[in-house]
C-alpha cells in the first residue's frame, strides 16, 4: 500500500471488535490480491491439470477437518463449524463439475480455472442483501485461498510470525487468517472490507482483539510501520497520531483494562431489570475453555453444553469412558452450577465423519437430532449413562434436540429412569430432562410437551428457519429469515406462557437476545432464562439492567 497522506489522519470506520489497539502497522497483501500464472493448456493435458486440482481439494479438506476439531476443542465449537462448514461446502459435488467443465472449455491450467469457477460463486454470494448470506462470500476466498496456496506451494502464512505490537492492515481477513494469526504479537486488526456480521469479526471477538473496519474506504495512506491507533468501541483508526493523541488514548486504554476486571468482578451477581425482575443468565458451551470462562463471567449455569464438540474431536465413535473423561474435564469449573448436556444433536448440516446419517432428499425435514438417536439407542444409550454418572459428581439435567412429539421425551425418560437406578441408585431427586422447542409443531404441542418435560428451552435459529420455510444459509430467501422475529416473540410467548402455568422453567438459546430490541420483546414475552455465549454475558446483562 503506497502511502499518500504523510501526516497524522484519522479514518471514522465501523466497530468489529471492541477495545484499544497501539502498534506499528503490518501490511498484508494475501495471495487472492496477487496475479495468479494464467496460461493455456493442450487439451491431452487435461487430465493432469484436473488431477492437480482434486489433488490439492483433497489436502484441503483434510486440512479444514484437522482445523475445524482443533478450534472446536481449544476455542469454541461454533468457531470451529466454520472450517468444517467450509469442508462440506468442497464436498459439493457441483463444484467439482463445474471445474471440470470450465477446464475442458478453457483449457486454462488449473489455478486460473479454479479462481475462475469460485469467482463466480463469490460474485453470487456477495450480491445478497443479507449480512449472513454475504458472510459465505468470505468462506468462499477463504477455501479458493487455500486451495490456490496448495496447487502453488505456499505452505506457510506471514501472519504466523509478527512483529511485537503489530497493527494487521489489509484489505480483508478470511477465518483461517484471523485463527492463524500470532495472538502473542498482534495488538489490533484494520480491513478495508468487512461487516459485524462476518466470520472475522466473529473470531476477533472471541479473541479480544481489537479490531475496526474502514467500511471500503481506501487504507493506501497506511505504510508499512506507520504508528496506528485503532479504536474498537467507536470503528476510528488514526495512522501517525500526534504525541497528544498518543497519551490520550494510553489513558483510555487503561481505563477500558480497569473496566473489564470491574465488570468481571460485576457480572458475578445476579442481575435485574430496571423494574426489579430477575433474569437468569446461562452460557452456551462446548469445552473446557468455554465453560470456564462462562463461569469467569458470572453465569447462573450453563444453558446448553454441546457433545457434538466431543464427537468431531474423535476419529471414531466416542466410548463410554472416553466420553466421560472428556466431559469430566469439561465441566471441571462448575462446581454446583446447574448444567445442561444436550444429546448429540447432530443431521442436517451437522455430520460426523465416521457416521452415515443416510443421504435423504431433504436432509433438514429428514432424521435429526433426537430421531438420529432413537433411530440408534446403542448411542443414545452410551451418552445417558455417562450424563447418569456425571450427575454423581455434578449438578446435571439432559435437554434434547428437535423435540416434535411428547412420545419422544417418554420413551428417553424411560431410559434416563432405569440408568439412574442403576448407576445413581442414592439419588434422591429425579434429573431434569427438558425438550429444546425448534420446530412448529413442537410450538403448537407445547401443552403435552411441557408435561412430560421438567423445562424446556427455545432454539431461536432453526425455530425460525422452520416457521418462515427459509433456510437460514440460502441468499435467494435471506429477506424472509431475517423478518422471522416477529413471529419468534408471538411462539416464545405461547411457549413461555405453558411453561409458566406448569411452573416450569422456559429459556431461550441463541444469538438473538444479544439484539437490545429482541431482548426486551423476550421479556416482554415472559421469558426470564437466556443462554449465550459466555463472552456475550457482561453485554447482556448490562442491557437487562436497562429494561
Amino acid at each position: 500500500m503506497k502511502k499518500k497522506i504523510p501526516q497524522t489522519s484519522e479514518l471514522n470506520g465501523i466497530s468489529l471488535s471492541e477495545g484499544i489497539a497501539i502498534g506499528k502497522a503490518f501490511i498484508y497483501n494475501d495471495i487472492l490480491t496477487r496475479d495468479v500464472s494464467s496460461y493455456k493448456i493442450a487439451r491431452k493435458n487435461i487430465p493432469y491439470e484436473l488431477k492437480r486440482i482434486v489433488t490439492a481439494i483433497g489436502d484441503v479438506k483434510k486440512e479444514l477437518y484437522k482445523l475445524g476439531r482443533s478450534i472446536s476443542h481449544n476455542v469454541s465449537s461454533s468457531d470451529g463449524s466454520i472450517f468444517l462448514a467450509q469442508k462440506a461446502m468442497l464436498e459439493d459435488a457441483s463444484f467439482l463439475s463445474e471445474i471440470h467443465t470450465e477446464l475442458q472449455k478453457s483449457l486454462m491450467n488449473a489455478e486460473q480455472v479454479v479462481k475462475n469457477v469460485f469467482r463466480r460463486y463469490i460474485n453470487r454470494f456477495s450480491d445478497a442483501t443479507s449480512e449472513t448470506i454475504k458472510a459465505k462470500a468470505d468462506d468462499l476466498r477463504d477455501i479458493l485461498r487455500k486451495v490456490l496456496r496448495n496447487l502453488m506451494g505456499i505452505n506457510t502464512s506471514v501472519l504466523e510470525k509478527l512483529p511485537a505490537n503489530a497493527i494487521v492492515v489489509t484489505r480483508r481477513l478470511l477465518p483461517s487468517d484471523t485463527i492463524h494469526i500470532d495472538k502473542r504479537n498482534v495488538a489490533g486488526i484494520v480491513i478495508q472490507e468487512g461487516s459485524v456480521h462476518s466470520h472475522s469479526a466473529l473470531l476477533a471477538r472471541s479473541l479480544s482483539i481489537p479490531a475496526a473496519c474502514s467500511d471500503g474506504k481506501s487504507l493506501d495512506f497506511i505504510n508499512e510501520d506507520d504508528r496506528i491507533i485503532v479504536d474498537g468501541s467507536s470503528g476510528s483508526i488514526l495512522c501517525n497520531p500526534s504525541s497528544a493523541m498518543l497519551t490520550s488514548y494510553r489513558e483510555k486504554h487503561r481505563l477500558l483494562s480497569g473496566k473489564q476486571n470491574r465488570d468481571t468482578r460485576i457480572v458475578k451477581n445476579h442481575v435485574k431489570t430496571s423494574r426489579g425482575k430477575t433474569i437468569i443468565i446461562y452460557a452456551n458451551a462446548s469445552n473446557h475453555s468455554e465453560v470456564s470462562q462462562a463461569v469467569l463471567q458470572g453465569c447462573d449455569g450453563i444453558g446448553l453444553f454441546r457433545t457434538e464438540s466431543l464427537y468431531l474431536e474423535s476419529k471414531t465413535m466416542p466410548t463410554e469412558k472416553e466420553l466421560y473423561d472428556k466431559l469430566r474435564h469439561a465441566l471441571a469449573a462448575t462446581e454446583n452450577l446447574k448444567v445442561t448436556l444436550r444429546v448429540l444433536d447432530i443431521g442436517g448440516d451437522k455430520k460426523l465423519p465416521y457416521f452415515d446419517t443416510g443421504d435423504p432428499i431433504s436432509p433438514f425435514l429428514g432424521l435429526r437430532g433426537i430421531r438420529i438417536l432413537l433411530k440408534n439407542p446403542d448411542i443414545l444409550s452410551t451418552q445417558l449413562k455417562v450424563f447418569v454418572r456425571l450427575g454423581n459428581k455434578f449438578n446435571i439435567r439432559v435437554l434434547l434436540p428437535m423435540i416434535t412429539l411428547a412420545e419422544e421425551i417418554t420413551t428417553v425418560r424411560k431410559m434416563l429412569d432405569e440408568y439412574c437406578q442403576k448407576y445413581a441408585p442414592h439419588r434422591r431427586k429425579r434429573m431434569e430432562l427438558g425438550a429444546m422447542i425448534e420446530t412448529p409443531a413442537a410450538v403448537l404441542a407445547i401443552d403435552r410437551i411441557i408435561k412430560v418435560s421438567d423445562f424446556v428451552s427455545i432454539g431461536t435459529n432453526d425455530l425460525t428457519q422452520y416457521v418462515m420455510a427459509a433456510g437460514r444459509e440460502s441468499p435467494e430467501v435471506a429477506s424472509y429469515f431475517d423478518k422471522g422475529a416477529e413471529h419468534m416473540f408471538t411462539m416464545a410467548k405461547m411457549v413461555a406462557d405453558a411453561a409458566r402455568k406448569s411452573g416450569k422453567e422456559c429459556s431461550v438459546c441463541g444469538e438473538m437476545a444479544n439484539d437490545k430490541l429482541h431482548l426486551e420483546h423476550f421479556v416482554k414475552a415472559g421469558i426470564s432464562h437466556f443462554s449465550v455465549s459466555p463472552y456475550r454475558i457482561p453485554d447482556l446483562k448490562r442491557n437487562i439492567r436497562n429494561l
